[in-house]
Order: C-alpha cells, then sequence, then structure tokens
C-alpha cells in the first residue's frame, strides 16, 4: 500500500494542533495551581497573626 505525502499532512498538522492545545492548557493550570499556592502562604501567616493577635488581646 502506498501512502500519499500529501494524505500525512493534515495527520501531522492534526498533531500539531492537539500539542499547541496541550501546552497551553498545561501551562494554565501551572499558573492557577501557583496562584493558588502563592494566595495560600500569602494569607495563611496573615491569618495566623490575626488569630494570634485577638488571643493575645483576649488574654490581656
Amino acid at each position: 500500500m502506498i501512502i500519499n505525502p500529501d494524505e500525512r499532512v493534515p495527520i501531522a498538522q492534526a498533531r500539531i494542533d492537539k500539542s499547541a492545545l496541550a501546552v497551553p492548557m498545561t501551562l494554565l493550570a501551572i499558573a492557577v495551581m501557583l496562584g493558588v499556592g502563592i494566595t495560600a502562604f500569602w494569607s495563611i501567616p496573615q491569618m495566623a497573626s490575626v488569630q494570634r493577635a485577638t488571643i493575645g488581646q483576649a488574654f490581656r
């Protein structure tokens, strides 16, 4: 069976389109996870310090 080189181009093009779609999605997922992680690291110490302040004022 002889495969025409012109018929293989759309398959390669489809593979490129799939990978081109997968890379931004992966980057987006990583960016969202990083954003959530940074937000958690930022908010947890602030909430802990606020709780410490209120507990310290309550015991005074």
